[in-house]
């Protein structure tokens, strides 16, 4: 397991984990592991990230994932340039 995730975490990568998203992955890969990531469990959990405005699973194949740059549209227009 530290190895499947320090090989996503190294700097030189060029798609990495986030540290929150590196948690997450050992949370689920642990809980397959022990037999606890049934179908009751999946759906237990979207509906504990739905009360939160989260969304689990992959994203729409039209949608994109929000980024932290800024919206182009809201900058002067020597910045966007």
């Amino acid at each position: 397991m530290n190895q499947f995730v320090s090989h996503r975490m190294a700097k030189k990568r060029q798609m990495r984990w986030t540290g929150e998203g590196a948690h997450c992955m050992a949370q689920v890969r642990v809980a397959v592991l022990n037999g606890e990531f049934s179908p009751r469990r999946i759906s237990a959990l979207e509906m504990a990230a739905s009360r939160y405005g989260k969304r689990i699973g992959a994203t729409s194949p039209g949608r994109h994932r929000p980024t932290n740059r800024p919206d182009h549209a809201n900058l002067p227009q020597a910045m966007a340039a």
